[in-house]
């Protein structure tokens, strides 16, 4: 059995026609190994209606940006997040126990 531990970035910005079918895809993933962080880039579509369905799955932490900051702006925070979970992301990635997956808005 694998240790491994995947942590997934999704940025998002008024793609709340595909949020369901991305936050769906993942959680149908065979593993439980793993956590997503989305960071919604101040969408205005119904990206919000779409993250109140997932309230309830806890590896699954949606954040909002309070302005949009383009996307290198949410990958940047995206990033930042995902090191302060882990304390040092840059050495998680380098060992076998750990990796991050930045995914695009449309997953």
């Amino acid at each position: 059995m694998s240790t491994e531990s995947i942590t997934l970035l999704l940025a998002n910005y008024n793609n709340g026609q595909y949020l369901r079918a991305c936050l769906d895809s993942v959680l149908a993933q065979t593993s439980d190994r793993w956590r997503c962080i989305v960071l919604d880039d101040a969408s205005t579509d119904d990206s919000a209606e779409v993250y109140a369905e997932y309230e309830g799955e806890p590896r699954i932490r949606i954040e909002h940006n309070p302005e949009n900051l383009g996307y290198i702006g949410t990958l940047q925070r995206l990033i930042a997040m995902a090191e302060t979970d882990s304390g040092h992301a840059s050495r998680a990635m380098t060992q076998s126990s750990a990796s991050t997956v930045l995914l695009t808005a449309a997953c």
